[in-house]
C-alpha cells in the first residue's frame, strides 16, 4: 500500500514539474511572438501557482527581462530586486546582482532629466539655450594610462557570458574580434598596431603581434562558431586570421585559413572566396 501511495505521489510531482516546464516554454513563446501581455500574465500566474523556487525565480527574471526590453527600466529594476531579495542564491538572482547597479544608474539619469513642473521646465529650457553652446553632454572619462583594449574586451565578454546566443552576444563577438585585429596608426591598437607600430615591420613587431593577439583572435573565432555555427561573419573572421598570418610571413598557416574560406564559401560570387583565391596566388608578394 505504501509503495502505491509513494508511486502516486511521485507521478503527481513529476506531472507538476513537466507542467511548470511546459508553461515556462509557453510563456517564452508568447513573448517571442510579440504577445507580451499574455506572456506577462503567464509568468505571473505560474509564479503564484507553484511552490518550486527555481520556477518562481525564473518567472521573476523573465518578467524583468520583458520590462527591460520594453524600456521600462524602473519596473525591470523593481522586479529584479524582488528576485534578489526572495531568491538570492538562484542562478537568476546571481545573474542580475551585478547588472542591477548599472540599470539603477541609468534610471537615475532618466529621472534627473525629467521634470513635472512646467515652470521649472521652462527655466531649464531657457538655461539650455545658452548652455548647449558651451557644454559637452557626454560625461568625460580620461583613460590616460589605462588599457582601452582590456576594458573593451571585459565588457564584450560580459555580454557574451550574460546574454549567450542573443543578438547582443553576436554583436559583442564581432566587435571583440575587430578590437583584437585593431588598427595601425598613432591611436591604433590590437594586432595591427603591434605588427606595424612605429613603422616596425620587422621581427620584433611580428613576434609581439603573434604572441599577444593571434591566439586570442582564433579563440574568439572558435567561440563565435560554437555559439553561432551559421554566423554570417565567419568567413570575414577567417580572412582576417589568414591575412594576419600572411602579415607575419607565415604562408603555411595563411594558406590553411584561406582554404577554409574557399571550402565554406559560395563560389567566386562570394567576395571573400574570390579575394582568398587571389591572395593564395600572391602569398610570396609583399
Amino acid at each position: 500500500m505504501n509503495r502505491m501511495i509513494f508511486a502516486a505521489l511521485l507521478l503527481v510531482f513529476s506531472s507538476i514539474a513537466v507542467s511548470s516546464e511546459d508553461e515556462l516554454s509557453r510563456a517564452a513563446m508568447l513573448a517571442q511572438h510579440g504577445l507580451i501581455q499574455d506572456a506577462k500574465l503567464a509568468y505571473i500566474n505560474l509564479m503564484f501557482r507553484v511552490d518550486d523556487d527555481t520556477v518562481r525565480a525564473k518567472c521573476l527574471y523573465e518578467l524583468g527581462m520583458i520590462s527591460f526590453r520594453e524600456d521600462d527600466i524602473g519596473m525591470a529594476i523593481n522586479t529584479w530586486r524582488t528576485l534578489i531579495e526572495e531568491f538570492p542564491d538562484s542562478e537568476e538572482g546571481k545573474a542580475v546582482k551585478e547588472r542591477i547597479d548599472v540599470l539603477s544608474s541609468k534610471l537615475e539619469e532618466v529621472l534627473v532629466e525629467y521634470s513635472e513642473d512646467e515652470t521649472a521646465s521652462l527655466y531649464l529650457d531657457n538655461a539650455d539655450f545658452f548652455s548647449n553652446r558651451i557644454r559637452d553632454d557626454s560625461w568625460g572619462i580620461d583613460t590616460s594610462w589605462l588599457s582601452n583594449e582590456d576594458m573593451a574586451l571585459h565588457w564584450y565578454d560580459k555580454v557574451i557570458a550574460e546574454f549567450p546566443k542573443t543578438n547582443a552576444a553576436h554583436r559583442a563577438y564581432v566587435r571583440k574580434f575587430k578590437t583584437l585585429v585593431g588598427s595601425s596608426g598613432r591611436s591604433g591598437g590590437g594586432f595591427k598596431a603591434a605588427a606595424f607600430g612605429g613603422g616596425d615591420y620587422g621581427d620584433y613587431g611580428n613576434k609581439k603581434a603573434a604572441r599577444n593577439y593571434m591566439a586570442l583572435m582564433v579563440f574568439c573565432f572558435e567561440d563565435y562558431m560554437l555559439d553561432f555555427p551559421d554566423g554570417v561573419f565567419a568567413n570575414r573572421m577567417r580572412f582576417q586570421i589568414g591575412q594576419s598570418h600572411w602579415i607575419l610571413n607565415d604562408n603555411e598557416k595563411a594558406t590553411l585559413w584561406l582554404k577554409k574560406i574557399v571550402d565554406s564559401g559560395q563560389g567566386d560570387d562570394d567576395l571573400y572566396v574570390y579575394v582568398a583565391k587571389q591572395r593564395m596566388t600572391n602569398l610570396d608578394k609583399r
